[in-house]
């Protein structure tokens, strides 16, 4: 995890996508989401953060001509062509399963709500797993060295 955050149950994630793409240090390259993400504020902040952007477009998702959104209103098009499966998989966005996985562990393994009642507390709480998460999953990832065949 590259950067988190706490909000209210009311807010919804793609508002506070922009937030965490500023904590986050160095470049990023891809940002792969799901067709919640699919705003004009997502695609703004991800633009000004330089990733390409893989947000499948909503169902009822129309070209807006925005030359800002030229991106998802290709990605409109395309889905219209092949399908959103077809699309999902030849885009790579098939990928953001695992991201989703990922979060299901995080939930299994501590918990799926915050116990703590003042908001530093909860901040603590929230980003303490998300710190062992990390460290566990460096520990497991295997390192592997290029060896030369004679």
């Amino acid at each position: 995890m590259l950067a988190t955050g706490l909000s209210d149950r009311a807010v919804p994630d793609a508002a506070v996508l922009p937030r965490l793409l500023d904590d986050i240090v160095g470049p990023i390259r891809r940002l792969t989401t799901d067709g919640g993400y699919d705003t004009h504020e997502v695609y703004a902040a991800a633009t000004a953060h330089g990733p390409r952007v893989l947000v499948p477009p909503r169902r009822d998702a129309v070209v807006s001509g925005d030359p800002a959104l030229a991106e998802r209103d290709a990605r409109i098009e395309t889905t219209a062509k092949i399908g959103r499966r077809r699309w999902r998989v030849t885009a790579g966005q098939h990928a953001q399963a695992g991201a989703e996985s990922g979060v299901f562990r995080f939930k299994r393994v501590f918990g799926g709500r915050l116990r703590a009642r003042g908001e530093p507390a909860q901040r603590n709480e929230g980003f303490t797993p998300c710190n062992a998460l990390n460290r566990l999953t460096e520990l497991g990832m295997p390192r592997s060295e290029r060896v030369a065949t004679a």
